[in-house]
């Protein structure tokens, strides 16, 4: 299998996709196993023939390094937004916001005030009101490395604001 290619460009296949397929296979055919016709003919044992080397499945799973903005790009991001009307202001409030908490986007979008203790520096994500991944409930301090200017939002100060 790492001798395949991929038919279009001839280059050879990555390692998660060998491994994704090998994967693939291997639960079918542990799936075809448990089917009435086949039982007696394929063995659970014989799935294990689709297990993926050490190295390769090792090679195929990794983290890999992702491009993101540093809080200077987000900075001078919010430098260049502009702020004359309110939804412009609202816009650069949710950026900052997100900055802030590292609140996923869905979850930003349905919060309201009262999910925001400035007291305390948190977001309070409700799963019963914010839209949160698993729908767990959970509180998100305020990022201090995020807080460009220095200056605390629970001082009255708009932070990311000019």
């Amino acid at each position: 299998m790492a001798a395949a290619r991929y038919s279009q460009t001839g280059r050879p296949l990555s390692a998660s996709t060998i491994c994704s397929t090998l994967g693939a296979l291997k639960a079918f055919f542990v799936w075809l196993a448990d089917q009435p016709g086949y039982a007696s003919k394929i063995r659970y044992a014989e799935a294990d023939y689709f297990n993926t080397p050490y190295n390769l499945s090792r090679t195929g799973g990794a983290q890999r390094y992702v491009e993101f903005p540093t809080l200077a790009h987000v900075r001078a991001m919010l430098d260049a937004m502009p702020a004359e009307t309110a939804v412009q202001y609202r816009d650069r409030a949710l950026v900052a916001f997100a900055i802030l908490t590292g609140a996923r986007d869905r979850a930003i979008v349905s919060f309201s005030l009262k999910h925001v203790d400035l007291e305390r520096d948190v977001g309070i994500q409700d799963a019963r009101e914010v839209r949160t991944k698993g729908a767990k409930t959970f509180t998100t301090g305020f990022s201090p490395s995020a807080r460009i200017s220095g200056k605390s939002l629970s001082k009255g100060s708009a932070t990311f604001a000019r």
